[in-house]
């Protein structure tokens, strides 16, 4: 029925226009995007424990997380991605509290002296540490000189640590204490002839934190992606624990988890086969000077600073450290790690990472191999389509009772499907689902039986895949 406003009295002969203007068949709601780092920080950090706080720039999240800290050091890597890809989704931080134990400890120990002049670059945890020597430097000068980037990069809150000098040793502490600590690694670029350097770990850092508290503080509203800095078989099982309640009726807050691993594949590949869940992400680059909750900052910003679910991340690149040329990845090595559910980081020609292919670690539903989830582009969209309904629902359904509309003739269950053909359609104009028109005949809303005032509701959709290969077949006639 086309109900129009003008009244049936009118009876002048005439062609009379009405106008109505509503949004161009584009019925999506905008919905904000959040990633969050979740580590530890120092005793100088502001942020309340445990408390999910929004952070805007770098020089906030030193004073939120601690300068140098963990999680100062995961947000950091997330600003300067969001600068790398030029776009960014909102920020947060869950500060945790140090655990009881040690701050890890290293020491440069430096011999001399110089018999030639030049530049010693160092690596701290893949920052390059460039050191003028000019000949005949002693070993305490150069160690000195050492201190002294290293406290001009301590000032920039760029260093994982604080440094010290005594003689010709140079040790750098953790702000903090953890195992997480020991994931900072140094090593030498470019010697110096004459000058000698050489690594040790002086303490061991020790102290595990539980992260089921942190978040769990997330709860309190939709956050897309969440990075941790913890990279442990515990923390995966905390992981799925809680995914099977955010990905719930009773929560309703889907996301994805992101953990890195600078370790080998086989520990990536452990972690990945622990998790096999659709909302947990395990990027690998072993050898790479980028801690592993950088790793994971850097990976969960890159994904969710695009609007669009089904976003192909093939290729992307990461404000990580590449690691030296013989620990990059083999074609039987990229094949694994995608098989096992690791999504593998690769050098770029520049010195940076990239994502070779985005994966989840779901590589089996029911015990049995899949490819369904292994995608992420489908579980993201399924978030969103859902999200996007509730939204819709929430809007249009508020304070209804289950009567025929007697203008318009329609039940509220014909108008909840129109509504839900609606989001499916305007999605499907955006790209993100498909063959919206194919799945017409399942969508069905029909009244629970057993739950008064409820209806039920399908709503089948097929997403707008990543295309990942094409396979050429190249005839060549004489």
């Amino acid at each position: 029925m086309i109900v129009t406003s003008v009244p049936a009295s009118k009876r002048r002969p005439n062609a009379y226009s009405e106008y109505k203007f509503v949004p161009a068949g584009q019925q999506l709601v905008p919905l904000p995007l959040r990633v969050v780092a979740v580590g530890v920080g120092s005793a100088a950090g502001t942020a309340a424990i445990e408390t999910p706080v929004q952070v805007f720039d770098e020089d906030d999240a030193d004073t939120k997380a601690g300068r140098g800290s963990d999680l100062a050091l995961m947000l950091r890597k997330m600003f300067e991605q969001s600068a790398l890809q030029g776009a960014s989704p909102e920020i947060w931080a869950v500060r945790i509290a140090a655990p009881a134990g040690v701050a890890a400890a290293n020491t440069i120990t430096v011999t001399g002296p110089a018999t030639a002049s030049g530049t010693l670059t160092i690596r701290v945890a893949g920052r390059p540490i460039n050191v003028g020597v000019s000949t005949g430097d002693a070993a305490a000068t150069i160690a000195s000189a050492i201190k002294a980037q290293l406290d001009t990069l301590a000032g920039e809150g760029s260093l994982p640590g604080t440094a010290g000098v005594a003689g010709a040793v140079v040790t750098l502490t953790h702000p903090h204490a953890g195992v997480t600590g020991n994931d900072v690694v140094l090593a030498t670029e470019s010697p110096v002839a004459g000058v000698g350097i050489a690594y040790a770990q002086s303490v061991a850092g020790t102290g595990v934190v539980d992260i089921t508290a942190a978040i769990d503080s997330l709860y309190d509203k939709q956050y897309d992606g969440i990075a941790i800095a913890n990279h442990a078989a515990a923390d995966i099982a905390d992981l799925t624990a809680h995914l099977a309640a955010a990905w719930g009726y009773s929560q309703q807050k889907p996301r994805h988890f992101f953990v890195g691993e600078r370790g080998s594949l086989g520990t990536a590949l452990a972690l990945a086969t622990a998790a096999n869940d659709k909302g947990v992400i395990v990027l690998n680059a072993e050898g790479t000077g980028s801690t592993p909750g950088e790793v994971a900052a850097a990976g969960v910003l890159s994904w969710f600073a695009y609007e669009e679910p089904n976003i192909n991340m093939d290729g992307q690149k990461l404000a990580l450290y590449a690691p030296i040329a013989s620990l990059a990845y083999t074609d039987s090595e990229i094949e694994s790690a995608l098989a096992g559910g690791v999504t593998p980081l690769v050098p770029t020609a520049d010195g940076f990472l990239q994502i070779e292919r985005l994966t989840t670690t779901a590589t089996t539903i029911g015990g049995q191999p899949s490819e369904v989830l292994r995608e992420p582009a489908n579980s993201r969209t399924a978030a969103y389509m859902g999200r996007q309904i509730a939204a819709r629902f929430a809007s249009e359904f508020r304070r209804e009772t289950l009567v025929t509309d007697p203008v318009e003739g329609l039940s509220v269950l014909d108008r909840i499907r129109d509504m839900v053909i609606s989001v499916q359609r305007a999605a499907e104009s955006l790209g993100y689902i498909r063959d919206v028109d194919e799945f017409l005949d399942q969508v069905l809303v029909e009244e629970a039986i057993n739950a008064p005032g409820r209806v039920n509701v399908t709503d089948p959709f097929r997403v707008a895949g990543p295309l990942h290969q094409a396979v050429f077949v190249h005839t060549m006639y004489l």
